[in-house]
């Protein structure tokens, strides 16, 4: 059985009981992430927390605070893009492109990674102050950062990142003259095939 955060950041002697509880409390009231309550109350660094959420996924833990991928890395993946997913290529080892993220629950930004790089990925966590940081050395300030919002504060469907990924998919289909496009789904990953005749 997987360890929660809190148990793994006590047990490293991270945090006490006492900062676990009070966490622990205010996470029942307002609903929120039990590590990103532990930075608030300044019980724990966030660099802290993110290790701990790597061990916890069996994933790598890189540390983005003042370095700067190489252009060769991060021409591969677009600024947009890498904005848009939080995302950035930090290594290539083996043939396999490394990429940080801060959060490995985001399934679509996973299946729009390996759809976009088109080749195979390893992905590791960044605390996402690191990573964001990262991302503007990289790539400059984020450009498509909305000046207004939204009202309501949702996110308009033209840009979600699912319909820029059916777009680009099928975009590809017809550069590509397809006849059929098939998504075939697995466990942890999607595998999009183009049929050309």
């Amino acid at each position: 059985m997987r360890k929660r955060i809190g148990e793994m950041l006590l047990e490293s002697s991270a945090i006490s009981e006492e900062q676990l509880r009070e966490a622990l409390a205010v996470q029942k009231q307002r609903s929120v992430l039990l590590g990103e309550q532990l930075i608030a109350q300044q019980a724990c660094s966030e660099d802290l927390v993110y290790r701990a959420l790597a061990k916890q996924a069996s994933m790598a833990y890189v540390n983005l605070e003042s370095s700067t991928p190489s252009n060769s890395l991060t021409s591969l993946l677009a600024k947009q893009a890498a904005y848009e997913l939080t995302a950035l290529p930090v290594a290539e080892k083996d043939g396999v492109l490394i990429v940080a993220i801060s959060d490995p629950r985001q399934v679509v930004a996973v299946d729009t990674l390996n759809f976009l790089l088109d080749r195979e990925i390893r992905l590791v966590i960044a605390a996402p102050s690191h990573l964001q940081g990262a991302l503007e050395r990289a790539y400059g300030p984020d450009d498509s950062a909305p000046a207004t919002q939204v009202v309501g504060g949702g996110q308009q469907h033209e840009e979600a990142p699912i319909v820029r990924l059916v777009n680009r998919m099928f975009a590809d289909a017809v550069k590509q003259r397809a006849s059929d496009i098939h998504i075939e789904p697995f466990a942890n990953r999607v595998r999009i095939v183009l049929m050309v005749n």
